[in-house]
């Protein structure tokens, strides 16, 4: 009469090393679809689901995989998964090593961060609940150029905006006496001539504007600015609308400053090359308006729009990570400063567990980028993108 097997016996040599071997199978099969998208990114509408998996995700998913494979077999009575997860463990400590130090650059944390001579606040504050105090969490930073884009429809708005209009210079304050009452107005000189006089045409100094929901404030001087729009997909609502806001500043540099801002659609079904190839192409057919300061203060639009002007530094919410194929489509050959000045991983979306850097700058050669960062604002659904930048 044949014996028994005792369930013991059956669940040490089966279960237990069949379950270690699938661990391991399920770990390499997450490793090569997350290296399929590493490798290929954007370039395939197919891809760009894989390179969308987060390093973070993969790893905190792989690593107990591997682990409790091993510990499986280890409680077997049969090997299971013992040729896979030599490799597979040397894969995933080099994935770990570039992930620390050639995404989240631990290495330059043992240097000082520079200031540089230009620093730059960009945030899509795009908010679900009250956003009080936006403003001081930009002024705080003491940017010579803030951005903060999708500002939250309700009574935060406008103080919002009048802290990022005391960017800017203040107004001039009249003369007092000394018991603090106005002094006399300053007579005319009866010898000035025509062109010792104000000229009431010269424009009025502006460090501030908003449209297609981007609020940009300077201390430099805004001279010009436009901006061109498209809808991805066939559909116009808000998560297939797209902007790229071109403004140029002086005051801030040697010369004229040419800042673009992008606020890309996020609808996840659309595939991020065509939508940077939109962008590019809306662009290069823009015809204007462009909008000039009036001596009265006010933007007036101008007749003669000419062409987008070429951008010295490039900023906004791509949702698209850092290191997609697609960015070239727009950005060109531009530097992203993240990946070369980046301290931290970068990561700005979604706020209180960030694993996807969307949001970026870019920098032509004039620049030089020295810093950047994010940081919680504890508002909003991004992270604060802070950049710091030296003149070539």
């Amino acid at each position: 009469m044949p014996k028994r097997r005792r369930p013991l016996a059956w669940f040490r040599k089966r279960l237990l090393p069949g379950s270690a071997r699938l661990l391991v199978v399920v770990a390499l099969l997450l490793l090569v679809a997350w290296t399929v998208g590493q490798i290929l990114t954007d370039q395939h509408h197919i891809t760009q689901y894989l390179w969308w998996i987060p390093t973070p995700v993969v790893l905190a998913l792989a690593w107990p995989l591997v682990v409790l494979s091993w510990i499986l077999e280890r409680l077997s009575t049969r090997l299971g998964g013992y040729q896979l997860r030599p490799i597979l463990s040397f894969a995933l400590l080099g994935i770990t090593l570039w992930f620390l130090f050639g995404v989240g650059h631990l290495h330059r944390s043992l240097f000082p961060a520079g200031k540089g001579s230009l620093r730059v606040a960009y945030w899509n504050l795009a908010v679900d609940d009250q956003a009080e105090g936006a403003g001081d969490v930009i002024l705080d930073l003491d940017p010579d150029i803030a951005v903060v884009a999708n500002p939250r429809w309700d009574q935060t708005r406008g103080p919002l905006f009048e802290a990022l209009r005391t960017l800017g210079p203040p107004p001039p304050e009249a003369e007092t006496d000394a018991q603090g009452a106005p002094s006399d107005p300053i007579e005319p000189d009866p010898d000035a001539t025509e062109a010792d006089l104000p000229d009431p045409t010269e424009p009025t100094a502006m460090h501030f504007l908003f449209s297609s929901e981007i609020a940009l404030a300077t201390r430099g001087s805004i001279t010009r600015w436009g901006s061109a729009t498209f809808a991805a997909g066939g559909v116009d609502d808000h998560e297939h609308r797209g902007v790229v806001l071109f403004a140029e500043i002086e005051g801030l540099s040697a010369q004229i400053l040419t800042v673009w801002v992008v606020d890309l659609p996020s609808a996840p079904a659309l595939w991020r090359m065509e939508t940077m190839r939109l962008a590019r192409s809306a662009v290069a057919s823009w015809n204007g308006p462009t909008f000039a300061p009036s001596p009265e203060g006010r933007w007036i639009a101008q007749p003669e729009a000419g062409v987008f002007p070429n951008a010295d530094l490039i900023v906004g919410d791509f949702n698209t990570p850092r290191g997609s194929a697609s960015l070239e489509e727009l950005v060109g050959s531009r530097t992203n400063v993240g990946t070369v000045a980046g301290r931290g991983f970068g990561y700005t979306w979604p706020r209180r567990r960030s694993i996807l850097a969307i949001d970026h700058c870019f920098a032509d050669e004039s620049l030089k980028p020295v810093s950047a960062r994010t940081l919680d604002p504890g508002m909003g659904r991004h992270r604060l993108l802070l950049v710091d930048l030296k003149q070539r």
